[in-house]
């Protein structure tokens, strides 16, 4: 089941915010529900504005091939707008976010298995595929489409783009970077944001790739430190989080002198916990750390406790995402699932 928590602010007591925080002591967030069905499970999930955005799909029966949509949803709305992707069969989204016009940014992979005129692919036995790559899935898939087979194949060529899609699924733009990072080979690309000035981050295991508008490469910027994730707060500036020296850490990315700068320390409220950042609305950021949620401006001396999820009914490790409206509400988009199978969405 997939649930969207929208939390109205009442006068309540609220608990009490502990250690290097301070606390909205005088009021409780109490849940609103608004139930939604979607044919398929949702992700990619991003908030902007009173809109959510998602990557949804399903398999088409009649042409065979299993369809990628976008789905918009207004806040208040019942029922989402999906509109099918213009994408290649085959290619594979592993990362969206939302441009200051409303488009969808999508990092888009395409692998191709035919073989290249005057080139075959590669072709090793099944064993030595699984124990080269120490993917299990490969050893999955080997077993399950090329059983009895001796040799799996690998991909011949692979395409990496960032497609500029807008609410309707149609491709208005893409940035081929198959000869920059594509070029360095199979690289797992976890997310991507946009700065105020429209450069595009992506973001690898231990590696921030920056490109302008046009798609050129301004830098790379490598770390000692597998990196947890990237955001953008509420005025643009790129931030990275990883595990440093103190545990984790959030630190900002400059395009214009090429490099990561100091960890923003006083934003931190213990060192190894659970975090989640996103942008925020009146305030630079909020966050998620373990079962508390925190706003925060870069001119606070501490982060400020907003609410407990607990005390909200809400499981953290269902949580995807959520965001700040600028009526003082919080959206909360949080994933789990029905005996059927099927997804829903509810608003709280």
């Amino acid at each position: 089941m997939m649930l969207a928590a929208v939390l109205s602010l009442q006068l309540a007591g609220c608990g009490q915010a502990a250690g290097k925080t301070t606390s909205q002591k005088e009021y409780v967030y109490v849940p609103e529900y608004q139930k939604i069905e979607l044919q398929e499970g949702l992700d990619q999930v991003a908030v902007v504005g009173d809109t959510i955005y998602f990557r949804t799909g399903f398999y088409n029966e009649q042409s065979g091939n299993y369809e990628q949509q976008l789905g918009t949803l207004k806040i208040g709305e019942a029922t989402p707008k999906l509109a099918t992707l213009e994408i290649e069969e085959g290619a594979s989204i592993s990362g969206m976010g939302i441009d200051s016009e409303g488009n969808v940014l999508s990092l888009v992979t395409t692998y191709s298995y035919e073989e290249e005129e005057g080139a075959e692919a590669e072709s090793v036995p099944v064993e030595e595929a699984a124990a080269g790559s120490g993917d299990e899935m490969v050893t999955a898939t080997a077993a399950a489409e090329w059983e009895g087979d001796e040799s799996y194949q690998f991909p011949g060529s692979m395409k990496m783009e960032v497609c500029t899609y807008n609410t309707d699924g149609k491709r208005i733009a893409s940035m081929d970077l198959t000869e920059t990072i594509g070029a360095e080979g199979e690289i797992y690309m976890q997310s991507l944001e946009s700065d105020k000035d429209g450069n595009l981050y992506l973001c690898g295991e231990q590696s921030i790739w920056v490109f302008d508008k046009e798609g050129k490469q301004l830098c790379k910027l490598e770390l000692d430190s597998w990196i947890h994730n990237m955001f953008s707060t509420k005025d643009g500036q790129v931030m990275v989080v990883y595990y440093g020296d103190n545990g984790v850490e959030v630190h900002p990315v400059d395009a214009q002198t090429r490099k990561i700068g100091d960890a923003i320390d006083k934003l931190m409220v213990e060192d190894y916990g659970n975090y989640t950042f996103v942008k925020g609305t009146d305030t630079d950021l909020l966050f998620k750390a373990d079962n508390d949620l925190y706003t925060f401006n870069f001119s606070d001396e501490a982060p400020t406790k907003v609410l407990n999820w607990i005390d909200c009914d809400i499981d953290t490790d269902q949580i995807n995402t959520f965001s700040m409206l600028e009526d003082g509400r919080i959206l909360v988009v949080t994933s789990t699932w029905n005996d059927d199978g099927k997804s829903d969405v509810e608003l709280i």
